[in-house]
């Protein structure tokens, strides 16, 4: 088939009229002549013969346009985007005005993917044949893979002014100036400045984006000049506050510039004209007089104008106030710890702030405690609004919990316990998001900034894309944007263009495989984006320490791809996989290796990853969780003994370090690691089942030498052993404490409870996923029926419900795997601990008081029935008969001396 095939291309190459001589006879007609030739070869699975047998043709006979059409469009299938042969092609027949030819191969080529080359040939084609409107639709295509022709974006935007369609002439123009912006053209960006100011219908958003650009590239003169056309815009339409800033902007840029000083006064006159004081305060700041410094006299202005009557203030020793009166010498004030407090007014204006109306520190003194605490947890959103403005429009979570749920001393009198802002902020982090009322800080990824206008989810990307500095962490956004934003935003082209910057530094390392990886793989996406210019092979070539590389590399996706593209386009393939086992393993790494049946060389591979278990603890850590989903301890030469040794080892280590301060962050990193390891679903325990003798008395001697260990872990690894293994020596604590050993796991840790309350918790788990949930769901798909979700009363009440039951069902899910239900065999009456009802004698009344020590789903302070985990049972947990305590809680002393301790009822 094949050699047929080619010897039908021969006949056409060697046809007269397929020449270049023949070159002004040329119709569509012949290259259609030649999709039968492309077809049959795709067919019967020889395209990269045909292309091959092309470029050879080529190589003898330089002016044969069909060996050169057929390699050039099977290369541009092949996704070989950069070869050049295409481009030829199109040019040859521009040059003799071919323009329904060049429409034609324009066709062909973007059958494959978006192609800025071929665009740019198909706009040419359109406007010499008049067709308009495919000349303008082929244009704004381009202009989507395009991001640095400024005139093209101008054409369009024109061209839609025309029409009178407003939005398109805006998104034109905003694309156009930042392009401006980026080769630094001024005089053409004043001029598009201008179309954006007349279009942009006082869309602040939109205006502040484009300074910050021209800020950031060209410097704060140029930024100034575009504030001060802005500025009349804004004054025009009354928005005084906006007005202010780009003013104050101005200053700072000229202090000198007097008629904006002017400006500047005025406007302050019209904000304030109800204030009390104006032009006593106008007159203090000399901020009319030109021989006073501006910014000197701006700052002296605010800080007079800020007090007034009947504004709230606060001074740091007296907390919050309100000024009942001022003069020119004295303010009269209402603090909530000092009443009627007079103040000398120089004094008052530099040691009181200006608090507003809304401010979280005033609703706090005006408002009772749990009313406010209501409103912030029944309405997040306008929670995370005032403490935006409270903090000049901008906070993030840290500065909240500070307001909300402080720690040590100031936390008694928090708004929200530890375990509801645990809940706030989760639900806080969803809301500032997802709501288009809040943005991010351009200039800190964890503040979010409160918005006078909505922003939509591609500009919070973005500006958490310029916030963020930790390149990875960009690379996730940059994902997160490829599936969700506009990717012909000017706000794409810059992420490209952070990304294709590391594409020319001279070293290879983790970030610019990243990047490397990130646009061979866009541009296989039919985005137009052009592929690296260096092919894998020899890309991989120049980086100098592939192992290190591929360990720094903090991206999952970009190191599967990595894998992908060395498994694809190196021979050596299962060299370099076997390199990187022992640092960063991998499931893909394992199973490909297997499947060549290089048993022998992984074993070596995991035998290493043993070895360093210390020094390298994360690849360890994996090998444990995929022996164990797998299985394969023999077949792949590890010694199971060895992995819980190792386990052992690591906590006790961690533990030591984190006692002497070492390191903290990552030993508690690992010690959380090798407990779960262990600990949980009783991996160990399970273990212990089926060891042998030898193996559970080692694997005991290290568990008990580990004395900061949750003793329940050590006493049910006895209680195993010694029923499998009666005659074992284990060399184990006391008798006492092996029999209380349930008992003494109360300061470790564990979370006991009885079987009744355990039951009762999972029959709701039960209840809310099996009725509740279930019935939340159809309440919510029968309101979805009756449309308008934004005005859905029934809709918005069923999805806030539902979320209130997923976060009781996580609560409860959580709860239920961190609790024991306690064993009542293993109740010991000899000494207190869960379970057990004591009666004391109370040493200061000489009265008799008896309390039930149970679990926190148990306890009710009011009819004695006390959690062992709180702070009154703590000092006598362990305690026997006729012990003697003493013990404050609250600066309040408590002395007693225990009398009886006997199995509490219904236990």
């Amino acid at each position: 088939m094949a050699e047929v095939l080619l010897n039908r291309v021969d006949g056409f190459i060697n046809e007269e009229k397929w020449t270049r001589s023949a070159l002004s006879n040329y119709t569509v007609s012949q290259f259609k002549e030649l999709e039968d030739i492309l077809e049959d070869a795709e067919k019967s699975g020889v395209r990269q013969e045909l292309k091959k047998h092309c470029l050879e043709s080529l190589n003898n006979s330089k002016g044969s346009l069909v060996a050169q059409y057929l390699a050039g469009i099977l290369s541009w299938q092949d996704n070989q985007l950069e070869d050049g042969t295409m481009g030829s092609l199109l040019a040859l027949f521009e040059s003799q005005n071919k323009w329904s030819i060049i429409e034609y191969l324009c066709q062909k080529m973007l059958e494959t993917a978006e192609s800025k080359m071929a665009l740019t040939y198909l706009v040419r084609a359109y406007e010499h044949q008049g067709k308009e409107q495919l000349y303008y639709a082929t244009l704004e295509r381009l202009s989507r893979i395009d991001y640095e022709d400024a005139d093209l974006a101008l054409t369009l935007a024109r061209h839609y002014e025309e029409q009178g369609k407003n939005e398109e002439v805006l998104s034109f123009y905003k694309k156009a100036i930042y392009r401006l912006i980026n080769r630094k053209q001024f005089n053409s960006i004043q001029q598009v400045w201008q179309k954006i100011l007349e279009y942009g219908a006082g869309n602040e958003d939109v205006y502040f984006s484009i300074l910050l650009k021209v800020e950031k590239v060209m410097g704060q003169e140029s930024a100034a000049e575009l504030k001060r056309s802005l500025y009349k815009v804004m004054r025009a339409e009354g928005h005084l506050d906006t007005c202010i800033s780009l003013l104050k902007d101005i200053l700072e840029v000229n202090p000198r510039d007097t008629a904006m000083r002017k400006e500047l006064v005025e406007c302050y006159q019209e904000k304030y004209k109800d204030h009390s004081r104006l032009e006593e305060c106008i007159r203090i700041s000399d901020i009319t007089h030109g021989f006073r410094n501006v910014q000197e006299a701006i700052k002296l202005f605010e800080k007079h104008i800020s007090l007034d009557t009947g504004r709230f203030v606060f001074h740091r020793m007296y907390g919050v106030g309100r000024i009942r009166s001022i003069d020119q010498d004295q303010a009269l004030i209402d603090f909530t710890k000092k009443r009627a407090h007079t103040m000398d007014l120089e004094m008052a204006v530099n040691s009181l702030m200006s608090l507003p109306d809304d401010h979280i520190w005033v609703l706090k003194s005006i408002i009772a405690k749990p009313k406010l605490k209501e409103k912030i947890r029944g309405n997040i959103p306008w929670a995370l609004k005032i403490l935006a403005n409270s903090f000049g429009g901008k906070a993030d979570l840290k500065k909240i919990k500070a307001e909300l749920s402080p720690a040590g001393e100031a936390g008694r009198n928090a708004l929200l316990t530890a375990s509801e802002w645990s809940d706030f902020s989760q639900k806080a982090r969803q809301i500032i998001k997802t709501d288009p009322s809040f943005g991010n800080d351009q200039n800190h990824a964890d503040v979010y900034v409160l918005r006078t206008t909505p922003v939509s989810y591609e500009e919070k990307l973005a500006n958490s894309f310029r916030s963020e500095e930790n390149f990875f962490k960009r690379l996730l956004i940059m994902q997160d944007f490829i599936q969700s934003a506009d990717l012909s935003s000017e706000y794409f082209s810059d992420m490209m263009n952070y990304f294709a910057g590391y594409l020319k530094l001279p070293q290879t390392n983790e970030q610019v495989v990243a990047s490397y990886l990130l646009i061979q793989k866009l541009s296989k996406a039919n985005l137009g984006i052009a592929a690296p210019s260096v092919g894998f092979v020899e890309f991989f070539e120049s980086i100098q320490n592939p192992e290190q590389v591929f360990v720094r590399m903090e991206s999952a996706d970009s190191r599967h791809s990595f894998l992908v593209q060395i498994k694809h386009h190196l021979d050596n393939w299962q060299d370099v996989y076997l390199s990187f086992l022992p640092h960063i393993p991998q499931r893909m790494i394992i199973d490909e290796l297997l499947n060549l049946k290089l048993n022998n060389e992984i074993k070596t591979a995991f035998k290493k990853i043993m070895s360093q278990y210390r020094s390298n603890p994360q690849p360890f850590f994996w090998l444990v969780n995929y022996l164990r989903e797998t299985n394969q301890y023999k077949e792949l030469g590890v010694d199971e003994e060895k992995v819980y040794l190792a386990l052992l080892h690591l906590v006790d280590i961690s533990m030591r370090n984190i006692a002497n301060r070492k390191d903290l962050v990552n030993n508690k990193r690992v010690l959380r690691q090798a407990q779960t390891a262990l600990f949980k679903e009783d991996h160990l325990l399970q273990y212990l089942r089926t060891c042998s003798q030898d193996t559970a008395v080692r694997l005991y001697s290290l568990l008990k030498d580990i004395k900061k260990l949750d003793g329940a872990h050590r006493m049910a690894a006895y209680n195993i052993i010694h029923e499998r293994f009666p005659k074992a020596e284990l060399q184990d604590e006391d008798r006492h404490q092996r029999d209380a050993g349930v008992v003494k796991s109360y300061r470790s840790g564990t979370t006991w409870t009885t079987q009744k309350s355990f039951d009762e918790k999972s029959a709701l788990l039960k209840h809310l996923i099996e009725v509740e949930i279930p019935k939340n769901s159809a309440e919510i798909g029968e309101a979805i029926k009756k449309g308008d979700l934004k005005e859905n009363a029934e809709y918005i009440f069923g999805k806030e419900k539902q979320e209130q039951l997923q976060v009781e069902v996580g609560r409860l899910q959580k709860e239920l795997e961190n609790f024991r239900v306690f064993d009542t065999s293993k109740l010991d009456t000899s000494v207190v601990g869960f379970g057990v009802s004591v009666t004391l004698k109370n040493m200061q009344t000489k009265e008799k008081e008896e309390y039930t020590f149970l679990g926190p789903w148990e306890s009710a302070p009011d009819e004695r029935v006390i959690s062992y985990l709180a702070p009154f049972a703590e000092p006598m947990l362990g305690k026997k008969v006729k012990d003697e305590i003493e013990f404050t809680i609250n600066e309040r002393d408590y002395h007693y001396i225990i009398e009886e301790i006997k199995p509490a009822k219904g236990i």
